[in-house]
């Protein structure tokens, strides 16, 4: 189980470096990039240049305080120097480094268990609002956040930067996912087999629209708006404007959420095990890649789309292009929904009571935070992260503080 840690809020400002008295030749030891609780050094020598990074998260675990020293390894024949690394077992230390294999060393150490020191978001706030029962999604408006309550049947409505209620509109029974379309807040009710179209700003019913069996998830194009229907295999496309059904194309077993990329939906299937890319100018077919075990939540990061696999505790990244399978990292227990801030993509795990952060473009995981219970929903806007907690009747809103990092160099003449 993921815990969040509390971290400690004071900068390494220098680092010790300690040289063996055999000599390689000349070298320089540049600490780029340093923070609470991470640093990187790029070390150049007669035989090249590498960059190596170590956290005190990592090191902590292991009962070493602070950062290690540099280390003279004279077995490796480039780079001259090299940072300890950190293993999950606990076992590298300042007085054991491993040295037999330098390039697995640089795989394990920078990209699976190390985060750099301007990526780290830990550093953060969080509040805890009070909503219906059982809240299961969010969207914003712009001003406020749209907070649908699965059991009570309506939607608190909250204003983004103090999370004041502002009003609690009435829909259909079971409300699930929304989406806004610039004007308008759109509400899938599961258990009517409809969609309630609520106005922003007043929260004013416009209209209610009848789609296929137990909608879920629902996205918009920009024009129409993509209900999947996850008892009927098959997807909804609502004129916008005025409700209109302009089409329903079918798809995989028990269809989920709903991801745009611009030029096609991928909608998650999670009985199949698939994503069904459909086209949005007019729903043609385009491909099924395969991904992971029950396909739940996804959300693209403007190159790839993220699908969160519930029972595989994993990530599957897809290539909007093609469909070419990137990376699949693992997130946490029973991954949900997912969200990206620009940076970062968040997951919601409903089996450990937390979110974790990993970094879009590798994958990384960078840290796991504690909310509130069962998490469901997940969503970003620039005044944080927002997490519908399903069991608490609650919403948590995490603020982010991008760890600042200061140049600092060394030079070994």
């Amino acid at each position: 189980m993921y815990t969040h840690r509390t971290l400690v809020g004071f900068l390494y400002l220098v680092a010790c470096i300690v040289l063996s008295p055999f000599s390689w030749g000349r070298a320089k030891v540049s600490l780029v990039e340093a923070s609470d609780e991470a640093r990187i050094a790029v070390v150049s020598s007669d035989f090249g240049t590498t960059e190596r990074l170590e956290t005190r998260d990592s090191l902590s675990a292991q009962g070493i305080k602070g950062f290690p020293s540099l280390e003279r390894r004279g077995s490796l024949p480039s780079p001259a120097f090299a940072l300890h690394p950190y293993e999950p077992n606990g076992n590298a230390s300042v007085d054991t480094p491993h040295v037999d294999n330098q390039v697995e060393h640089e795989r394990l150490y920078t990209k699976e268990h190390s985060i750099r020191a301007n990526d780290a978001v830990a550093s953060s706030t969080q509040a805890t609002f009070g909503v219906g029962s059982f809240p299961f999604d969010i969207e914003f408006d712009g001003v406020n956040a749209w907070v649908t309550n699965y059991l009570s049947n309506s939607v608190s409505v909250l204003r983004t930067s103090d999370g004041f209620h502002v009003m609690t509109p009435t829909v259909g029974s079971g409300p699930g996912i929304m989406s806004f379309d610039g004007e308008n807040i759109w509400v899938s009710n599961f258990g009517s087999n409809s969609v309630s179209v609520l106005h922003a700003s007043d929260g004013t019913h416009v209209m209610t629209l009848s789609v296929g069996s137990g909608p879920a998830f629902i996205t918009f194009d920009g024009t129409n708006m993509w209900v999947a229907n996850q008892n009927s295999n098959n997807v909804s496309v609502l004129r916008a404007s005025d409700g209109l059904n302009v089409m329903t194309p079918s798809v995989g077993g028990s269809p989920g959420s709903i991801a745009f990329d611009g030029l096609n939906m991928w909608v998650t299937n999670i009985a199949s095990d698939t994503v069904s890319v459909l086209r949005v100018s007019d729903g043609l077919h385009v491909m099924t890649p395969t991904v992971g075990r029950n396909p739940i939540g996804s959300a693209f990061d403007g190159a790839n789309i993220w699908v969160a696999n519930y029972f595989s505790n994993t990530a599957s990244v897809l290539r909007a292009s093609d469909g070419f399978h990137v990376m699949t990292p693992s997130i946490g227990p029973s991954p949900v929904f997912i969200a990206f801030d620009g940076a970062n993509m968040w997951a919601s795990n409903i089996a450990s009571n937390s979110v974790s952060s990993l970094r879009a473009s590798d994958g990384l995981l960078i840290e796991s935070i504690a909310v509130g219970s069962s998490p469901l929903g997940i969503a970003y806007d620039e005044s944080g992260i927002w997490v519908a907690n399903s069991g608490s009747t609650s919403v948590s809103r995490i603020s982010l503080k991008r760890r600042a990092y200061m140049p600092i160099a060394w030079s070994n003449p």
